[in-house]
This record gives C-alpha cells, structure tokens and sequence, in this order.
C-alpha cells in the first residue's frame, strides 16, 4: 500500500518544475487512460472509451485479483504446519507451470511441445520430492506422519494451482495490452499494487473477528520480534519495486 505514494514522490522529485495542480493532473489522467487500455484491451482508446470512467472496472478486477490471490496464498500457511519446508518449497515453485496450463486455456496461448514437457515434469517432479524419499526407503510402513506429510503436500499441490491461476488472472484482466510501454506499465502495477493493499486492509480483515470467535484460527497480536521481521520484510519488497523507479 506504500507503494504508490513513494512512486509519487519519486515522480514529483522528477517533476519538480510542473506546479502540483498541473502534475497531479498529469498524473491522474496517466493512470486513468491506462486503466481504460486494460479495459477495453487496446493501445488506441476511442472518445466514447474515454469518457466512461474506469473506477467501477478497477474496483472489480482489484476485488477479484487480490481475492484469487488470497485464496491461493492461504493453503500454503495450512501446509507449512503439515509437510516439510522442501516439500512446501518445491511445490509452490512449480506454479509457473500450471500457471502455463491456464495460460493456454485463458489466454488462448499456443500449445508448444517444449513447454507441456514442462509441465508434466513439473508435475512428476512433485511426486518424486514428496515421496522419493519414501519410495527409496527400506521401511514401508504408513504412521500418521507420513499421511500428515501426504496431506500437507497434497494442499500445498491445491496452492500452487491457485497461485497459477492468480498469475494468468492478473495478466488477463489487470495488466495493459501488448505494445504498453515500461514506463506505463510500471506505474500501473505499482498503483495497481496499491490498491491491492488497499483493498486488503479496508475489506479483508472482515473474517478475522469471525474466525477469531469460532476458534477455527483465533487471532494473536505478534510479539515485538515478529512485529520487527514483518516489518522488514515488508521494507524489502518496498525497497525491491523502488530499484525499478529510475526506469521511470
């Protein structure tokens, strides 16, 4: 959610010479004919495009961006309790491979040889971390560990899906057309980014109380050293999308 705000300060740093009305301006209407790009999905937007306004369009691919993207993240805060952090880690890393999948079925991509190679290795490469080890082992016998370990994989299988699905649903319906230039499409994702936060902050913080007195997931105020490394964490992503300012 800091995103944008440090992007608009970087802007205006560059722009220090346009008075703050003209460069807001500037600014806004930047974004604006971005947005309506992604909307109708096209470079040239005509004058009956540009005058319907595109807040209602973001409003709902922010809300469904972000709700596919916090569907898919939560089965890996499930799995990370259940299998093992090298179980977890690779099959979450084989996501870009399903996200392939649903490219060709959303995205209408061409099918290409190569790649739906891929795809199936990435899929039997899951089956040999989570089960190779067990495969290879002299004992065979099943405790309520190894079916603990099965399920966790098996969810975290389910998240790497969902998380695929979050990639190719962002570029279908949130990313500008072909042919957008750096510039554009990086202040728009940051924006974008932004509102994402947002959206998070004011409307998903709804089912916490409610799991919270259900018991399903009872809420816990971090200690001062969770607290610490959240916030660092977070300072590091800041700090990575502000590399990319100087290519504004």
């Amino acid at each position: 959610m800091i995103i944008w705000p440090i992007q608009l300060l970087v802007l205006r740093i560059e722009q220090r010479s346009l008075s703050w009305p003209v460069f807001w301006n500037k600014h806004r209407l930047y974004v604006r004919s971005t947005a309506q790009m992604i909307r109708y999905q096209t470079l040239n937007v005509s004058l009956n495009q540009t005058a319907r306004s595109p807040t209602p369009y973001m409003i709902v691919i922010t809300a469904a961006v972000t709700s596919v993207m916090t569907v898919g993240a939560c089965p890996w805060f499930i799995a990370v309790n259940l299998t093992t952090a090298s179980d977890l880690t690779a099959i979450y890393n084989c996501s870009a491979f399903f996200a392939y999948a649903f490219s060709i079925l959303l995205l209408r991509e061409k099918m290409d040889l190569l790649k739906n190679s891929s795809v199936i290795l990435a899929i039997g490469g899951i089956f040999i971390v989570a089960y190779g080890d067990k495969l290879l082992s002299s004992e065979m016998k099943e405790d309520s560990q190894a079916h603990k370990r099965a399920l966790g994989n098996i969810v975290a299988g389910v998240g790497s899906i969902l998380t695929g699905l979050h990639e190719v649903v962002y570029k279908k319906i949130a990313s500008p057309p072909f042919g957008t230039s750096n510039s554009r499409m990086l202040i728009f994702s940051n924006t974008f980014a932004s509102m994402i936060g947002l959206f998070t902050f004011l409307v998903l913080w709804i089912p916490l109380p409610v799991l919270h007195y259900t018991g399903l997931e009872p809420f816990e105020i971090p200690s001062v050293k969770v607290a610490c490394l959240l916030f660092v964490s977070g300072l590091c992503a800041a700090g990575m999308t502000m590399l990319c300012f100087p290519y504004l």
